[in-house]
């Protein structure tokens, strides 16, 4: 009977839990992000960058800009978007729409490989299972960065959502006996593999996941690896073939287009100079993402040793676990060949980081006998909170206090410029590398670039800025995504200025 109640509490608890971590990330939606978490322009230009080919067709009837077409790259998110806008309208709240509703999604996922973890444990009782699932819930939902990055209009909480959906399909394929069953799994992971590839490029690093799952499985089970290997080869090759049919399709549809997506998308984002990767990799410990939470990452290796321990002594390695550490490791290898190392890159680490602190304490439970078991359990839990103290306190200040300077200026310029341009408002259009992210929230029409448009266009740059044959007169100035928590950095001097020949 007190079992039944004791497992009815913990059932209640995780359920409280999921369903406040799943609401507050759809509240205030608009609200300004905290700037805080990265020194890069990409709180002011990504969010239009990534969505400006679904605000084209929502505005204008056309899919492709003058510059800047990440839908022929990737085409996933602004499709998603596209019906998004469709279906609720154009904002900053329907443009963030996906990217949330996949970060949920991700957390699931990770909930899914726990509890999977849990079952080929079979010394785990149900208390112990939905305290690992507590905890692995509480870490990944609570988590600064992959809260505030699941809330803004970009890719990479998208592209983790399908890239771990296809670790998830890989687990279930090597957990079936069948070997037919095994392979329309791999398949099915090859298909959520091209579609996080679809959605960002990096999502590379989930492949060399499987490469390094392969190695893995070499000395555990050596019976098992022909298996693997080809069920990895299925998985890479059905992605492949996705991608290179999606490309080709969207090569002809934007054939004869003259400006598409810029190289730079792909060339300067990763380098295989061995100088550069020796420097990207000393500063790879210094990202953000890794020095906020190296308490946890801390956690993350020690646990990585008890699993190896734990495998060694008992010659069971779970399979979850295989997984998730292949995916730390691939962080590992992967990432260290951007030269941008920005902390959004960098949020993918947190997911099998949360894995590895959430299973922590069960992992010392196997190591303890008698009542040292509670004990060290008990005290792995305190330890595993007060690791992730830093970020309970910035997501409290973040909610605390939200703001909304990004829609009071997209929609403060629009009353400017509706006034300026009274006479001949029609053709209007806002230039510049913020004017896509305006859109957003104002719908005006946008281009990238000043020299394309021979009409009435207005230019919002950031800081003082010169067109060449162009005359530009200043009408405004705005402080864009100036809050409380963004500190000395975060505040950006937007000024609006009326072109003219």
């Amino acid at each position: 009977m007190r079992r039944q109640v004791g497992t009815g509490l913990s059932l209640a608890a995780i359920v409280v839990l999921a369903l406040g971590l799943i609401a507050v990330r759809f509240v205030r939606l608009e609200a300004d992000p905290d700037t805080s978490l990265s020194r890069s322009r990409v709180f002011y230009t990504d969010e239009g960058y990534n969505s400006c080919n679904a605000v084209s067709k929502i505005v204008t009837g056309h899919w492709l800009c003058d510059r800047n077409n990440h839908i022929l790259l990737m085409p996933v998110v602004p499709v998603l978007q596209y019906l998004t806008f469709k279906v609720a309208g154009l904002s900053l709240t329907t443009a963030r729409l996906p990217a949330a509703l996949l970060s949920v999604v991700a957390m699931v996922l990770l909930l899914v490989l726990v509890h999977r973890r849990m079952q080929e444990e079979p010394r785990s009782s149900r208390r112990h299972t939905w305290m690992v699932l507590v905890l692995a819930l509480f870490l990944l939902g609570t988590n600064h960065y992959f809260f505030v990055y699941g809330r803004l209009a970009l890719l990479d909480l998208p592209m983790t959502a399908f890239g771990l959906a296809s670790l998830v399909l890989v687990h279930k394929a090597l957990s079936v006996k069948s070997g037919r069953r095994s392979l329309f799994c791999f398949a099915g992971a090859g298909v959520l593999l091209a579609k996080a590839f679809l959605t960002k490029p990096s999502a590379a690093l989930y492949g060399t996941a499987l490469v390094v799952l392969c190695l893995l499985q070499l000395p555990v089970e050596r019976h098992r690896w022909r298996g693997l290997l080809k069920g990895v080869l299925v998985t890479l090759v059905v992605a492949g073939a996705l991608v290179v049919a999606a490309r080709l399709l969207l090569g002809v549809a934007a054939a004869g287009y003259r400006e598409l997506t810029p190289a730079h998308l792909v060339t300067d984002r990763i380098v295989f100079h061995l100088r550069t990767i020796v420097r990207n990799y000393v500063k790879f410990f210094n990202n953000p993402v890794v020095r906020k939470n190296a308490p946890l990452l801390v956690l993350a290796y020690l646990n990585v040793v008890l699993v190896a321990f734990n495998a060694a002594r008992s010659g069971v390695f779970r399979v979850a676990d295989r997984v998730m550490i292949a995916l730390l490791v691939a962080c590992y290898l992967f990432l260290g060949f951007f030269v941008h190392q920005l902390p959004r890159y960098f949020v993918v680490l947190v997911v099998p980081t949360s894995y590895l602190v959430a299973t922590l304490p069960d992992n010392l439970r196997l190591l303890c006998t008698g009542r040292t078991k509670v004990i060290c359990q008990g005290l792995a839990i305190v330890l595993v909170l007060v690791a992730n103290g830093w970020n309970i306190v910035h997501l409290g200040h973040y909610l605390r206090e939200p703001r909304y300077s990004m829609r009071t200026v997209a929609q403060e310029i629009r009353r400017i410029v509706e006034e300026d341009s009274r006479d001949n408002a029609r053709g209007v259009v806002l230039c510049g590398d913020v004017a896509a992210t305006m859109a957003l929230t104002n719908r005006m029409k946008f281009s990238f670039g000043v020299s394309q448009h021979g009409g009435r266009a207005y230019l919002l740059a950031q800081g003082e800025a010169a067109v060449p044959g162009r005359n530009l007169v200043l009408l405004r100035s705005f402080d864009l995504l100036d809050n409380y928590y963004c500190y000395d950095y975060g505040r950006r001097k937007v000024l609006l200025y009326r072109v003219s020949q």
